[in-house]
């Protein structure tokens, strides 16, 4: 059994040992994080890991080789995006209440090394857009609802301006018959 002073330096001591990674990863993030797949790439890739698992075990006592390294910081990388969403979630929910609490600092510094990972994709075209249907002529239409631009238009002040310069509404019909 453990008692709660080893708990408390086993948790020190990986944090230590996180921080140290992110440090040294920190000088090889262009090249690790690239997102090229060319074998030129993969081969630089491989040699800054080389080069960081060099200067991760002169640093460290314990001696870690590439695969743990990559592992420990995909594993670092995996639970700063985990609490990030987390936060996004919590900011996003109505009803009031407490602030939720804002992540840790290590987290923060992972966030800020990898941004490109943490941005948020939108799609006006989105498939969970509220839909409403109107019938006309044995043809079913659908007009869908777009969320509020970035500019703070509305999808019913669009609908006005195209109704006093009497442009038509764009529609998608659909073929199907109705009963």
């Amino acid at each position: 059994m453990f008692t709660k002073q080893s708990d408390t330096h086993c948790n020190t001591a990986k944090a230590a040992t996180l921080h140290l990674l992110k440090n040294i990863v920190q000088d090889y993030l262009h090249v690790i994080e690239n997102k090229n797949l060319s074998t030129n790439t993969n081969k630089s890739k491989l040699n800054a890991w080389l080069q960081i698992t060099e200067r991760f075990n002169a640093a460290n006592v314990r001696k870690r080789d590439k695969k743990q390294l990559m592992n420990q910081w995909k594993l670092a990388k995996i639970n700063c995006k985990k609490q990030m969403s987390q936060l996004r979630r919590e900011l996003n929910k109505t009803g009031g209440g407490p602030k939720p609490p804002s992540p840790s600092p290590e987290v923060l510094e992972i966030a800020e090394m990898i941004p490109l990972e943490l941005e948020v994709d939108y799609n006006e075209f989105d498939s969970d857009a509220v839909k409403e249907s109107v019938v006309t002529q044995n043809v079913e239409v659908e007009d869908f609802n777009y969320p509020s631009t970035s500019f703070g238009i509305k999808h019913h002040d669009i609908e006005e301006a195209r109704m006093a310069k009497s442009i038509p509404t764009p529609k998608r019909a659909t073929n199907k018959t109705l009963v």
